[in-house]
């Protein structure tokens, strides 16, 4: 039986991911439409800081995924189709900070931003922001997971393997 990761590097992980979460909170609370008409350079180092800390996030989640037995007895599936939701809603909200940012950069740089937004910005905007909240839920809920002691537990392995095995093989005809 494998152990399980320790109580200090877990809390350490923790609360680094929910630190990265509160400064995506932060980021979104700041980034409404009054600052963002602002500057281009507020817009830019907006969309840079969110960006980064995605990525950090993804990457923090993706160390823990890796970390657990069922990773390193070779059980990708099994991870990934657990903790699906929280990989494809990364994703898009991904695609939809950059695409959020990239369109308002390029609006503040034409003057559409200085009285009105236009509507498919702020139809991003909605879309962003709806994301967010899903993703937030997501990421809180796949950390928590993680910390499942199954993950490092061989035997639990075996049996998830098997069960998953046995269902994909071919049914009698009856």
């Amino acid at each position: 039986m494998a152990d399980p990761p320790s109580t200090g590097c877990y809390c350490c992980i923790f609360s680094s991911m929910a630190s990265l979460l509160i400064q995506d909170i932060a980021i979104n609370v700041l980034a409404t439409k009054p600052f963002i008409r602002n500057g281009f350079f507020k817009i830019l180092f907006i969309g840079i800081v969110q960006v980064a800390t995605i990525i950090a996030t993804f990457f923090i989640f993706g160390y823990c995924i890796f970390r657990t037995y069922v990773a390193k007895a070779g059980f990708l599936g099994i991870l990934f189709k657990r903790f699906r939701a929280t990989v494809v809603i990364t994703l898009v909200y991904l695609a939809l900070t950059v695409l959020l940012h990239l369109i308002s950069l390029f609006n503040k740089l034409i003057g559409n931003l200085d009285n009105k937004w236009p509507t498919y910005l702020e139809t991003i905007f909605f879309f962003h922001r709806f994301t967010s909240m899903l993703w937030y839920y997501t990421c809180k809920r796949a950390i928590l997971r993680l910390a499942d002691p199954r993950f490092y537990d061989e035997e639990w392995v075996r049996h998830a393997f098997v069960h998953h095995e046995s269902s994909l093989a071919p049914k009698p005809f009856n």
